[in-house]
C-alpha cells in the first residue's frame, strides 16, 4: 500500500499522486451536496433550509480536522522517506488516539449544545428543531470524520492517495443509498438524512482503520500499540494545529465575507453563489497539487534528497501555472454556458460572468501561492504559512471589504479583492522561502 516519492521522474510522481487527491475532493463535494439534494427534492424547502443553516458548523469542523490531519501526513511522510519505521508506528498510533480524544470531546459538547448553538445563529423558529437535530447527530459522527481524515493523512504520507479516494467513493454511494432508504422506505425527515450520513461515515472510518491494519508489519495499526507518545503528540500538533486553526478561521472569515456580499442584493448573492460553485474546478486541482508537493517534500527531506526537493518546486510551479491556464481559461471562454447551468436569470448570468472575467485571468497568482505553501508545509513550517495566510486572507480581505464602499466596488470589484490578497500572500511566501526556508534546506544539505 505504500509508495515512495523519493525515486523516479518528479513530474510523474507529483501528477500520479495529485490526480487521486483532486478526484477525492470532487467525491467529497458530491458527498457534501447529497444531503441537500435529497432534502430539497424529497422533503421540501424547510428541510433544505435546515441543512443549509447547519452548513457553517459542518464546514467549520471538517476544515479543522482536515488541517489537524496534516500533522500526521507530513510527519509520516518524513519518517517514510527516512525509512524510520519506529517513528511511523509511534506517529500512527498517537495521531489516531489524539484525533479520537479531541473529536469525541468536541462531539459530546456540540451534541449537547446543538440547540443553543443554532439559536445563536438566528435560525428561524420554524426550522430550529430540525436544524438542531441534524447538527446534534452530525456532532455524534465527528469522531468518524476525524479518524477518517487522520487515516487518509497517514496513507497520503506513505505515498498512497488512491486508498482514501476508493473508500470515500464507497461512502458516497452508501450515503445516497441510505438517504433514499430513510426518506423513501422509512418516511423519515431531516433526522433520517443525518443518520444516513453518520452510518455511511462510520463505515468509511472502519474501512480506513482496516486498511491501516494491513500496512507493513513494523508500523501497521494494532490495538495493543495505541498510546500517546508525548514527543510524537507535540510533533503532530506543532504541524497540524496551525493548519487546523487556519481552516477554522478562514471558515469564519468566509461567513463574514458572505454577510458583506449579502448587502449587495439578491442578484449579486445568487451570482456569487454560482461563482463559488464554479470556482471549485479552478482551485481544486491546485490544492491537490499543493498537498502532493507537501508529501513529496516531506518524504524527500526525510531521505535527505534536497536537490530533488528544489526540483519538485520547479516542476510544481510549471504544473500549477499550466493548471491555472487550463481550467480558469476554459471556464473564461465558456463562461455564459457554464453559468447557464446554474441559473436562467440573465442579470445573474451577467454578474457572474463579470466576476469570472475579473478573477480568472489572475488565477496563476493563486497557483503559485498553493505551490509555495505546499513546500513550506512539507518542510514542517506550517506556523509561518498560517500567519501569512491569515493576515492576508482573513485580515486583509475583511478589512478591504469592510472599509471600501461596496457601491463603488460592485460585484467584479469584490471579486478583485481575492487576487489582491493572493498577491500579498505570494510576496510574503516568496520572501519567506528565499530568505529562510531555502537557506535552511541548503544548510542541511551541507
Amino acid at each position: 500500500m505504500e509508495h515512495t516519492l523519493t525515486e523516479g521522474r518528479v513530474s510523474t510522481a507529483l501528477l500520479r499522486f495529485a490526480l487521486p487527491l483532486f478526484a477525492l475532493s470532487l467525491v467529497q463535494l458530491l458527498y457534501a451536496t447529497v444531503d441537500a439534494l435529497c432534502a430539497g427534492s424529497l422533503l421540501g424547502t424547510d428541510a433544505l433550509a435546515a441543512i443549509g443553516a447547519a452548513s457553517f458548523v459542518v464546514v467549520l469542523w471538517i476544515s479543522f480536522f482536515s488541517g489537524l490531519a496534516l500533522g500526521a501526513n507530513v510527519a509520516v511522510a518524513s519518517y517514510f522517506g527516512a525509512r524510520n519505521h519506529a517513528g511511523i508506528s509511534a506517529n500512527i498510533h498517537t495521531s489516531l488516539i489524539v484525533s479520537l480524544i479531541i473529536s469525541a470531546c468536541i462531539g459530546l459538547v456540540g451534541s449537547i449544545m446543538a440547540c443553543p448553538l443554532m439559536q445563536s445563529q438566528n435560525v428561524p423558529e420554524e426550522i430550529l428543531q430540525s436544524t438542531a437535530t441534524y447538527v446534534q447527530i452530525y456532532f455524534l459522527s465527528l469522531p468518524f470524520y476525524a479518524l477518517f481524515d487522520m487515516g487518509a493523512g497517514i496513507m497520503r504520507g506513505l505515498g498512497n492517495s488512491k486508498i482514501p479516494l476508493y473508500i470515500q467513493g464507497i461512502g458516497g454511494v452508501l450515503n445516497v443509498g441510505l438517504n433514499l432508504a430513510f426518506l423513501c422506505l422509512l418516511h423519515s425527515d431531516v433526522e433520517g438524512i443525518a443518520w444516513s450520513t453518520l452510518i455511511a461515515q462510520g463505515i468509511v472510518c472502519a474501512l480506513m482503520l482496516l486498511c491501516l491494519t494491513r500496512l507493513h508489519a513494523d508500523y501497521a495499526l494494532r490495538l495493543r500499540k495505541l498510546h500517546i507518545d508525548t514527543h510524537e503528540c507535540k510533533h503532530i500538533l506543532s504541524i497540524g494545529l496551525p493548519s487546523a486553526v487556519q481552516g477554522a478561521l478562514i471558515t469564519f472569515s468566509n461567513a463574514f465575507i458572505q454577510s458583506i456580499i449579502n448587502t449587495l442584493g439578491t442578484h449579486e448573492i445568487a451570482a456569487f453563489t454560482a461563482y463559488f460553485k464554479i470556482e471549485i474546478l479552478c482551485y481544486g486541482p491546485l490544492i491537490a497539487l499543493s498537498q502532493a508537493l507537501s508529501v513529496f517534500t516531506a518524504q524527500n527531506l526525510g531521505a535527505a534528497q534536497y536537490a530533488r526537493v528544489k526540483q519538485g518546486l520547479l516542476v510544481a510551479c510549471a504544473l500549477g501555472g499550466g493548471l491555472s491556464i487550463l481550467f480558469p481559461g476554459a471556464l473564461y471562454l465558456f463562461a455564459d454556458t457554464v453559468v447557464g447551468l446554474f441559473t436562467r436569470d440573465a442579470d445573474v448570468i451577467a454578474i457572474t460572468v463579470s466576476i469570472m472575467r475579473a478573477v480568472f485571468p489572475l488565477y496563476f497568482i493563486y497557483a503559485f501561492v498553493e505551490v509555495f505553501v505546499g513546500i513550506c508545509r512539507g518542510g514542517k513550517k506550517t506556523l509561518y504559512a498560517m500567519l501569512i495566510i491569515l493576515s492576508c486572507f482573513v485580515g486583509g480581505r475583511c478589512a478591504l471589504l469592510l472599509f471600501t464602499p461596496l457601491t463603488t466596488l460592485g460585484a467584479p470589484g469584490v471579486g478583485y479583492v481575492f487576487p489582491l490578497t493572493w498577491s500579498a500572500v505570494l510576496i510574503l511566501m516568496l520572501a519567506y522561502y528565499y530568505l529562510v526556508f531555502r537557506k535552511r534546506v541548503l544548510c542541511a544539505n551541507r
